[in-house]
């Protein structure tokens, strides 16, 4: 580190020059003329004797009188603050040091250029000059001069300069504008030039021309100073080209012009996806008309390297709605344009019901009023009961009040027997399809085969390979559908079934007949029991599993599917 010097240690050297050494030689040589013997000096174990001082040679001004009769440096930078301040013989001096000659003129000094040591004789200039380098051993001198001498020299800064205002992301390299900088007086290093947003540091170091006053204003330095500066993040935007659309069923689908200008990620986002599709690509909103309803989309983003997140911006969209989000209100035809592509589950849930009328008998059953089919499942095991594709399932039945009802009553087959499995059951064949051509035209256009895996084998088999599938389109429950456990079914049924999210939800399994809906009535479930040769699965009045001899009359609770 740089030594300090002190006002007052500056004065007192610069008015040590040339003439005041001389005029105290002068005096010393009239004592000296005095004495007629020399002095002798003392030694460690003899005392010296008074006398005439040894005359000291040239370079020795700054020295003193020892004991022992000779001229010597002062150990530790000598006896006073003002000599320490003079240049000094095989002494070490850091980059920045400062130090007085006696021989220059008044108000020069030397200011050491690098870290060394400097010669073990005295150092004489004879032609002084300002900013010329002197060597001295390994250290560099430059010789400079205070700024109130009577010719241009060191200006004294009060400190490091000052970033002026803050500077903002633009895109473009930026320099602060600095406050007490002056580039005759002071060199800048570090980083004073930067595009992208950070906290950066630039430096300044004295020229020849200049000090830095220390702390406090008593000191003088040439060290390095650090200065940090930095560039903040700048507001992004975003700017659409409209920011209300309508869309219809004449108008499926139309863009808009998005202009972001920051550096975060950009998303967009429906409020209402089953209404309004939105994607967003090189700078083109496109939004798509799906099921229609007034809805809105937002484009947001988040706060980049060098931006601000922007306010978000919000897109009104205008649809006529051609799928009811209440869904006993909706057509079949709705209704399947929503579950085959696979916006049901965001418009309705399960549970959902809807009035269907019903005119025609399956077995001991006649109906002609409406009755209401509810949704179990969206996408239900789709990958193997409907090849991946969105679907949609729903069972038969509950009353408007929504009552839990089955159809009073159905056979599986008209003698004890389940050797044919439901495969080969008189309910698949003859009443279910009866219960289809019950149900109106248009909703039979829209329910869709479905593959159902049961074990069709029957009798006391529970061999993993009598589970066989089949394709129906109204089909009782298996025992696994329902409960989620198996207790009387083929133990390998549940590897090719799920149970459905209506009763893994709860949902009460215990049912009323349907034309006495005081009475709980048992109700089929397709699977055939895998012990007793004549009995099919079924549900108790409890709502528990159970089972029933083939030819039984038990309730009939059908399901379907939409896809």
């Amino acid at each position: 580190m740089a030594k300090l010097i002190t006002k007052e240690q500056l004065r007192a050297c610069l008015e040590r020059t040339a003439d005041s050494i001389a005029e105290v030689a002068g005096a010393a040589a009239e004592a000296i003329e005095e004495v007629s013997e020399s002095m002798t000096g003392a030694t460690a174990n003899t005392p010296g004797t008074a006398g005439r001082v040894p005359t000291p040679a040239a370079g020795d001004n700054s020295k003193f009188l020892r004991g022992d009769g000779t001229w010597a440096t002062p150990a530790g930078g000598g006896s006073s603050d003002i000599d320490y301040m003079f240049r000094q013989s095989n002494t070490q001096y850091s980059e920045g040091d400062i130090a007085f000659l006696p021989s220059l003129p008044t108000g020069w000094f030397l200011v050491s250029e690098c870290n060394g040591v400097t010669a073990n004789s005295n150092l004489v200039i004879t032609t002084p000059t300002i900013d010329d380098e002197v060597a001295d051993g390994t250290v560099t001198w430059v010789i400079r001069k205070m700024a109130n001498s009577t010719e241009s020299g060191v200006t004294v800064l009060p400190g490091a300069p000052t970033v002026q205002g803050v500077l903002t992301y633009n895109r473009a390299s930026q320099s602060p504008q600095w406050s007490g900088y002056d580039s005759a007086l002071l060199t800048m290093g570090g980083t004073y030039a930067a595009t992208d947003v950070g906290t950066y540091t630039a430096t300044f170091k004295p020229t020849k021309f200049a000090l830095w006053a220390g702390e406090d204003e008593e000191t003088f330095t040439c060290e390095e100073r650090s200065v940090d500066w930095e560039i903040v993040k700048a507001q992004s935007t975003i700017e659409v080209s409209s920011t209300a659309v309508s869309l219809s069923t004449d108008n499926l689908a139309t863009t808009v012009s998005v202009n972001y200008d920051g550096d975060g990620e950009l998303t967009v986002e429906s409020a209402n996806p089953s209404s309004t599709t939105a994607t967003l690509e090189n700078g083109v909103l496109t939004l798509t008309y799906v099921y229609g309803g007034d809805t809105t989309v937002i484009i947001s983003a988040t706060e980049g390297c060098n931006y601000l997140a922007p306010a978000s911006v919000t897109i009104n969209v205008t649809a006529p709605q051609t799928i009811n989000p209440n869904f006993g209100q909706n057509t079949p035809g709705q209704i399947q344009a929503a579950a085959a592509s696979g916006a049901a589950s965001s418009l309705w849930s399960v549970g959902d019901k809807i009035g269907i009328h019903l005119n025609g008998t399956f077995d001991a059953c006649t109906v002609d009023d409406t009755y209401y089919a509810f949704i179990i499942g969206f996408d239900h095991n789709k990958d193997v009961e409907s090849g991946g594709g969105h679907n949609m399932h729903m069972q038969f039945g509950k009353t408007a009040e929504g009552v839990d009802i089955c159809f009073r009553t159905v056979k599986m087959n008209s003698s004890n027997t389940n050797s044919n499995g439901w495969e080969g059951s008189l309910c698949r064949s003859t009443y279910c399809p009866a219960f289809l051509q019950a149900m109106p035209a248009e909703w039979q256009a829209v329910i869709t085969e479905c593959t159902k895996y049961t074990g069709n084998k029957g009798g006391t088999a529970n061999a993993a390979s009598e589970v066989t599938a089949t394709q129906d389109k109204v089909w009782p429950l298996a025992e696994w559908e329902v409960f989620g456990v198996r207790t009387y079914a083929n133990s390998a049924e549940k590897n090719y079934q799920e149970q459905y999210e209506y009763y893994a939800n709860g949902n009460s399994k215990v049912k009323y007949y349907h034309n006495s809906t005081g009475s709980a009535g048992g109700w089929w479930l397709r699977s055939p029991n895998s012990g007793p040769g004549a009995h099919f699965c079924s549900v108790n009045t409890g709502g528990s599993s159970y089972t029933n001899n083939a030819s039984s009359s038990r309730g009939f609770a059908p399901g379907f599917q939409i896809s």
